[in-house]
């Protein structure tokens, strides 16, 4: 769902994991893109394309770091989970 959120609406996918200084820098990056494609149409279109572009890939390493830590968490919980149930059955 981040992912699909990432690619429709950067910023907010940013926000969604917690890191609020970068969805700030990200949102003030994605609206000068916005307006750039809507005002400025295909006079200058190929900058404000990139820009978009990196923004978006921005706010997918974002979200994939998220689930990284995310998972890392969930197997050292599974991990200290087995190391009790072997020292029960001990």
């Amino acid at each position: 769902m981040r992912y699909l959120l990432a690619l429709l609406f950067p910023p907010l996918a940013i926000l969604s994991c917690g890191k609020i200084i970068q969805f700030v820098i990200n949102l003030v990056l994605w609206m000068i893109s916005m307006f750039g494609l809507y005002y400025l149409g295909l006079i200058v279109i190929f900058p404000f394309c990139f820009l978009s572009l990196a923004i978006v890939v921005h706010a997918l390493s974002v979200v994939s770091d998220f689930q990284d830590e995310k998972t890392k968490v969930l197997v050292e919980q599974q991990r200290q989970g087995l190391q009790n149930l072997r020292e029960e059955n001990i």
